[in-house]
Formats: structure tokens, C-alpha cells, sequence
């Protein structure tokens, strides 16, 4: 066994690497895998598929060092178990309570060789958790799947799985799974010569089946693929820049909508008037020294809260604002979308343009009463800090210092404080592995005291790598039987 790569705590392979012939990698692909559910009951019985049925109790022991073990008693049902919430009960129906060969088929990638069938059984066998899987083989094979097994839902009876349904009236019963390689989506040997995945949509709407309806809004999905179809040939130099890249393709859309709404001619002061130029020149990239990216980074969040704000406080609300490529695609098509109409203002009818000069005005409050002044560096308030990776209170001394950063979670350069961030960076050369280059967050050790906690960080935060394969360092274990 020749492999080298990622590992997860637990799991005795490599969840993302590299073999002598094949380098695999994973993103999650967000696929709406669990359903809720209510049912009719009593404390002791519930009413489904036409009868009254016992809950099985389950009860578990948590042991706590030094403290009282935890006690629970959970109630299931043939669906899954009940879990309660601010009052509320539901049952959870989730896939990887059915079945989990992940870990077979992740055994099979470290020892498979070149060989795109075994990649699809790979890809049949990988139940959970549900991933978008790359490969690519030194045939010069590349590919890319949804691995996990997907429910079938009877969506032509409008069950897609996005709210809560009652078991007890028969409502969405999954009629089976989708786990061959050729029902789930895929790709291999595209005309474009890439395949790429940043948590974006997975697929188009032709795909006739509901994947998710939550994905990443896909701006950085965006710029990975303008970057890959510009270039070919790429080089190892060009692949490192592509993964550090911080231009925000969000700005594409918003800069242009704020330039049209916001009035230079009443803009109150200097400063004000600074920021506005700084965004007519801004090359649109989150950099540290960059006084546009701050205010760019307050203002979109501003105006999903202005968009939706006023909706949500009137139907009172607990959850989430729709995503920022929502009000992307309602700003680009309809200026006067009854969205950006404040229903708190009966008798006024806002537009987009009253959205956008309140998130001006609110972005430039919010630079002022946090710093004084309204031309901050991005630096100032785009701070990374990296904890122990148990996110412990108790370590916290070993947490590290803030770093003032560039990137976006928007950008391919996902850089999100207070400590969101690419995992790790690699990139695997199948002409030469040992030119392959490689970076992580901290160091290979989650012991504070290791040599190698921390000592790859500074390399991360300025955005360089170290050999993947330095030759000179490599140390040989042979494991032998007990």
C-alpha cells in the first residue's frame, strides 16, 4: 500500500490522496439526505402505516471524565428516532441510519489502480456522508460523481423532503434509494477538460430528480471556472495562485447595481466620496489593504437583511435569510420585485434602489462605530484566528494568534472569520508526484507541544506551500504482526 494524503480521526485511510496511479478528492455536495417527520401519539405509541406501534427505547450512557455520566433515553420508531426542540418533536429519517459502506470504499480507492470502473463502484459503494468525488489517473482520466445513496422521493406528489410531514397520514415515504453509479450525477472526460465543485449546485435543471435545496451560492464555483477555461496547460505556479485567489464574483453584480443607485452628487463628506471612487476603481478582490473589500463585505450582508428583514419580522420567522445569490438574481431581473418593497411602509412601494442606498448608508454606520472611519483596510476586520482543532476552551492558549487576512467565503480563497477556512491546500502533479504541493491550517499534530502543531501555519496565512514528497524527509515504518 503506496498512499499519501488526508486522513480523518478514526478512519485507518486516506479519505483524500494519492496512490501511484489515481488522486481522489471530496467536497461535500450538500445533498438533502434526511426528512422530518410527525406522527399521532401517545407517550408510549405512535399511529403509522395504519396501525399503533410501541416506540423502542434506546438508552444510552455518555461517561464524562471527571463528572457525573450522562443518561438518555431515546425514543425511535421504524422511521428513526424522536428528537425534541424548542418543544417541538420530529422524527429524523436520515440515510446513513440505512446503511454505510463508506469506509469499504475508501479502502478500495488507497488500493485501487487506474481504472474508471473501479472509481464507479467506489462511487456506488460510498453511502455517506455525500460528497462530490474528483478523480483522475495518470492515463489522464478525470472525473467527477455525487457519491451517496440518494432516497427516492414521490416527487410527483410535491414530496421533495424540505418540510416537515406527517408519517401518521402516509405522507413521504421514501420508495428506495438511487446507489448505481449511473443514477447519481456524473461526469467523466468532459470536452472542457476540467471537472470542479466548490459545494455549488450540483447539478443543472435538467438533472430530473430534487438533490438539495440548500447549496453554497456558487460565486466561487464562478471564478474557478472562468480561471480553468481561460488557461490551458496549466502550470504547478498557476495552480497554487488559482487556490489563493481572492476575487469576489459577487461584485460583478453588486458594484455596478451600487454605482447606479447611490448618488455621487449627495454624498455627504469626503470620505464618503473617497469610498465611492475607491468602488469605481476596485479591482474586486478581498485584500487585506483594501478599503473597498471591507465595505463590500458589510454591504452584503446589509442588503440580504434589507431585502428580507421586513418579511420575516411580520410572519415572525426562525429561520434563515434566502442567500445572497437570491437577491443577486432578483437585483438583476426586477428592480421592483415585491421583495424589496418594506412592508412596514404601507404606503410607499421601495425598490431595489431604496435597498441599496439604506445597506450604503447602514455598511458606512457600521465601519464608523466600530473603527471611526469609513476607509478601513478589508485587514482590519477580516481577522483569522485557528483554534486547537477541539475548538477546547481548556486549550485556548494554544489557539492561535489573529491573522489579518485576505479571501472571502465567497471567494476560492474561502477565508471566513473567526476561523473558517480551507482545511487543507494540495495539488497533485500525475506526471510527477513529487512535485505535488501541500498546506494545512496548524501542522500534521493536534498536540500542542508537537514540533509539528503549528509550524505549517505562517506558510497558510501567506499563501505559499511546501513539497508534498520532500524526498530528504521521508521516514520508512514496516508494521509487523503482534
Amino acid at each position: 500500500l503506496d498512499v499519501t494524503g488526508f486522513t480523518l480521526v478514526g478512519s485507518p485511510y486516506v479519505s483524500s490522496g494519492h496512490n501511484r496511479e489515481v488522486a481522489w478528492g471530496m467536497t461535500f455536495s450538500v445533498a438533502d439526505v434526511i426528512d422530518w417527520y410527525y406522527v399521532v401519539n401517545t407517550t408510549t405509541q405512535y399511529y403509522y402505516n395504519g396501525t399503533w406501534l410501541d416506540f423502542t427505547i434506546r438508552n444510552e450512557t455518555i461517561l464524562v471524565r471527571n463528572g457525573n455520566p450522562i443518561h438518555l433515553s431515546i425514543k425511535e420508531t421504524v422511521l428513526g428516532p424522536v428528537i425534541t426542540a424548542k418543544g417541538y418533536s420530529l422524527i429524523v429519517r436520515w440515510v446513513g441510519r440505512e446503511i454505510n459502506l463508506a469506509m469499504e470504499a475508501i479502502r478500495i480507492l488507497n488500493r485501487m489502480t487506474a481504472n474508471l470502473e473501479t472509481w464507479k463502484t467506489v462511487v456506488s459503494l460510498f453511502t455517506s456522508p455525500h460528497v462530490n468525488m474528483a478523480y483522475a489517473d495518470i492515463h489522464g482520466n478525470i472525473g467527477m460523481a455525487v457519491a451517496g445513496i440518494l432516497p427516492i422521493r414521490n416527487e410527483t406528489a410535491g414530496y421533495l423532503g424540505r418540510i416537515p410531514r406527517n408519517a401518521s397520514a402516509g405522507e413521504n415515504p421514501w420508495l428506495g434509494f438511487r446507489t448505481r453509479f449511473e443514477e447519481l450525477p456524473h461526469v467523466i472526460n468532459p470536452p472542457s477538460g476540467f471537472v470542479m465543485s466548490a459545494n455549488q449546485q450540483s447539478v443543472g435543471s435538467s438533472w430530473p430528480y430534487h438533490i438539495a435545496s440548500f447549496q453554497a451560492d456558487g460565486y466561487r464555483a464562478r471564478r474557478i471556472h472562468t480561471l480553468l477555461e481561460m488557461h490551458d496547460n496549466i502550470t504547478m505556479s498557476q495552480m497554487m495562485t488559482f487556490q489563493t485567489d481572492n476575487y469576489l464574483t459577487a461584485a460583478d453584480s453588486f458594484v455596478p447595481l451600487i454605482l447606479k443607485h447611490v448618488n455621487p452628487n449627495k454624498l455627504a463628506n469626503n470620505e464618503e466620496k473617497q469610498l465611492y471612487q475607491s468602488l469605481q476603481s476596485w479591482n474586486r478582490k478581498m485584500e487585506a489593504n483594501s478599503t473597498a473589500a471591507s465595505f463590500f463585505s458589510i454591504f452584503l450582508e446589509k442588503i440580504v437583511e434589507e431585502t428580507f428583514k421586513d418579511e420575516w419580522n411580520a410572519a415572525q420567522l426562525d429561520i434563515r435569510y434566502p442567500q445572497h445569490v437570491t437577491v443577486e438574481y432578483l437585483a438583476l431581473t426586477n428592480e421592483s420585485s415585491a421583495w424589496f418593497d418594506d412592508v412596514r411602509t404601507p404606503t410607499v412601494r421601495e425598490t431595489l434602489k431604496d435597498i441599496i442606498n439604506r445597506s450604503w448608508q447602514r455598511s458606512m454606520n457600521e465601519l464608523l462605530t466600530r473603527f471611526g472611519s469609513i476607509l478601513v483596510p478589508y485587514g482590519k476586520i477580516h481577522q483569522i484566528i485557528i483554534p486547537h482543532i477541539t475548538e477546547a476552551e481548556e486549550l485556548k492558549p494554544f489557539w492561535s494568534k489573529p491573522y489579518e487576512v485576505s479571501g472571502h467565503k465567497f471567494t476560492i480563497n474561502a477565508l471566513d472569520p473567526p476561523s473558517f477556512g480551507p482545511s487543507e491546500r494540495v495539488i497533485y502533479d500525475l506526471s510527477n508526484w513529487n512535485n505535488s504541493r501541500v498546506i494545512l491550517p496548524g501542522g500534521n499534530s493536534g498536540n500542542p507541544y508537537s514540533d509539528h502543531y503549528n509550524d505549517q501555519l505562517d506558510i497558510y496565512m501567506n499563501e505559499e506551500y511546501l513539497l508534498l514528497h520532500p524526498r530528504e524527509k521521508i521516514l520508512l515504518f514496516t508494521f509487523l504482526p503482534a
